[in-house]
């Protein structure tokens, strides 16, 4: 049997392509700036206890700084 930890990365590679496949059929039904709005809308409900002064949240795959809805609006 494969350890856990092997599991689990398995699973959040697979969770993680997942995600890209779908935003990306988003982008080709909805256009890109919408898309771009519900993605950050989820990242910041997804990550919101990551949040460093308000500004700055700390996702899986990097940090977006200081997001601002306007400038993808």
């Amino acid at each position: 049997m494969l350890p856990l930890n092997l599991i689990l990365l398995y699973w959040n590679e697979k969770l993680y392509l997942i995600w890209k496949i779908l935003i990306s059929k988003l982008i080709l039904t909805l256009g890109t700036r919408e898309v771009l709005q519900t993605r950050m809308l989820l990242e910041i409900k997804l990550h919101k206890g990551n949040r460093v002064g308000g500004k700055n949240l700390h996702l899986q795959k990097g940090i977006i700084k200081k997001i601002d809805l306007k400038q993808v609006m």
